[in-house]
């Protein structure tokens, strides 16, 4: 049986995403970023696994170049473009340079605390990342095969000077340390390296997936729900640029395709939460806007969450009158709540339930917390009886 393209892609990232871990969204926000031709920002401190996580993606695709770079204000522009040919310089006059393993070079490149970098490299990039020119001075700009550029910080950058870079990034997601038990036993017993590879695609299949996602189209509901989308967007005071609504546009088109479908549904626009905000302090209320709209489950399970954390947060102090009681209070209210959001995760229709599900893992995880101290307390007033 003939393999579609479309289930090569969701092989490879099935594959990626189980050698990182807690990092099925990341992955597949990185394919689409590779099939809409966009870049991938992730933000989180040092060690977890974002280099990583980025070689098993370019180890899938076959003859993929690629180049990675840690910057820092003192990194030179020959550590990232290449050395000047200083051979070529002498005997003819040329300023140029070698390309042979430099970010000019590169299918795919990870470049680590990005914003780190001096002007006269940020400034190279804005073109390169944007156009896929690389400009030298006093020569023509050079085409460069640049699929996707993944860059990493631990924050955003607070220089309005670096804006313009920033924005370049279309997709941005956080990537926090594992926090699910299951994954901290993988951590420590788990043989991290170089994955075995079974699943992937070469460049050129790259190239005609890319094209084929720009065959996709909008359905009629799609537009309607992208119109309600800007609406609430403006009237909460947050402007999208036009650039970045073609973008966005080019982002459905490559979920849907992943899809098997040619036309874009308003569900598809759930993705959009990892694309519409520019500051951190944005993301929850990004979620509540584009989930009202393409995941009402979603927003649903945020409203739980927040409520949840609420009751965690009025838990009572060691020390409190009357502290068994008032926690077993407490503890059953978060019972409740777990179980009322199970029930609606088991009533959906949707398929993308990801972020409801993160939504329980939470709760579930200061149900598991605080019936934890129950059973502490509980012993010890029965040693001490």
């Amino acid at each position: 049986m003939t393999t579609t393209l479309q289930m090569k892609f969701k092989a490879l990232g099935t594959e990626v995403a189980s050698c990182v871990l807690e990092r099925n969204a990341h992955v597949e926000m990185a394919l689409l970023a590779l099939l809409s031709g966009e870049h991938f920002l992730l933000l989180g401190a040092p060690g977890g696994a974002k280099s990583m996580f980025c070689r098993e993606i370019t180890r899938r695709i076959d003859s993929a170049r690629y180049f990675e770079k840690l910057l820092t204000q003192f990194t030179e522009p020959s550590e990232v473009f290449g050395p000047v040919d200083l051979q070529k310089l002498s005997d003819e006059g040329v300023y140029t340079r070698k390309s042979n393993g430099a970010m000019t070079s590169a299918h795919i490149a990870f470049v680590d605390e990005v914003f780190k970098a001096n002007s006269a490299i940020l400034n190279s990039f804005l073109t390169l990342i944007n156009e896929r020119l690389y400009h030298e001075v006093g020569s023509e700009p050079v085409k460069v095969p640049l699929l996707m550029l993944l860059g990493a910080s631990n924050e955003t950058p607070e220089d309005k000077s670096l804006r313009a870079f920033y924005d370049r990034f279309l997709i941005k997601m956080l990537a926090p340390y594992c926090v699910e038990e299951s994954s901290f036993e993988q951590l420590v017993t788990r043989t991290f390296g170089e994955s075995t590879i079974t699943a992937s695609v070469t460049i050129d299949e790259v190239k005609q997936a890319q094209a084929e996602v720009k065959q996709v189209k909008m359905s009629k509901a799609a537009v309607q729900s992208l119109k309600d989308l800007k609406l609430a967007l403006d009237t909460e005071g947050m402007q999208v640029s036009d650039r970045k609504w073609v973008q966005l546009a080019k982002l459905l088109r490559a979920i849907a395709w992943l899809d098997d479908r040619q036309l874009v549904n308003s569900d598809d626009l759930e993705i959009l939460v990892h694309v519409l905000w520019t500051d951190v302090k944005e993301i929850r209320a990004i979620e509540r806007i584009v989930y009202k709209i393409a995941n009402p489950l979603n927003l649903r399970a945020i409203k739980f969450e927040d409520k949840a954390r609420e009751v965690y947060e009025k838990r009572p102090q060691d020390n409190a009158a009357d502290f068994m009681n008032r926690l077993e209070n407490v503890v059953q209210q978060i019972t409740d709540i777990a179980n009322a959001l199970k029930d609606e995760i088991a009533r959906s229709k949707t398929k993308r339930v990801q972020r409801a599900n993160e939504a329980y893992e939470q709760i579930a995880k200061w149900h598991n917390e605080l019936a934890q101290i129950a059973l502490k307390r509980t012993a010890r007033m029965t040693l001490a009886k």
